[in-house]
């Protein structure tokens, strides 16, 4: 459901490939009456996208944890997306990666102090 419109929901389907390790998640906005994708762009989940740059814009978050034995073979996770709206050409990102560690993280220890709206302190400090 959308809170904000009420009249509105998002069908979402993940396929995740094991074999090539690619994630893949569709998003359908459906009208709650019809059951139907709604007509028109200005329709849909994402509100259309205005000249101060902050209005249909959206995002997708995910974490991954490479197996023992990945993590000891391959030195960085590739990620990338093809991203596609209704029926027009796929905007496509850069990728981004990043490395695995082959030890268990080190922990860390952050003290952190207000000083006031702009600036913030941090302290950090090595515990292993």
């Amino acid at each position: 459901d959308v809170p904000s419109r009420p009249d509105l929901k998002v069908d979402v389907l993940v396929y995740f490939d094991f074999e090539i390790g690619k994630l893949t998640v569709f998003l359908q906005s459906v009208d709650s009456n019809t059951g139907l994708p709604p007509i028109g762009a200005e329709r849909g989940f994402l509100p259309i996208n205005k000249p101060n740059g902050t209005n249909g814009q959206g995002y997708f978050t995910y974490a991954i944890r490479a197996s023992k034995s990945t993590s000891s073979t391959i030195p960085w996770i590739d990620a990338d997306a093809s991203i596609v709206f209704d029926d027009n050409e796929a905007i496509e990102t850069r990728t981004i990666s990043n490395p695995v560690d082959s030890n268990p993280p080190r922990l860390l220890s952050l003290n952190v102090s207000y000083i006031n709206d702009t600036f913030v302190f941090i302290r950090i400090s090595n515990i292993t």
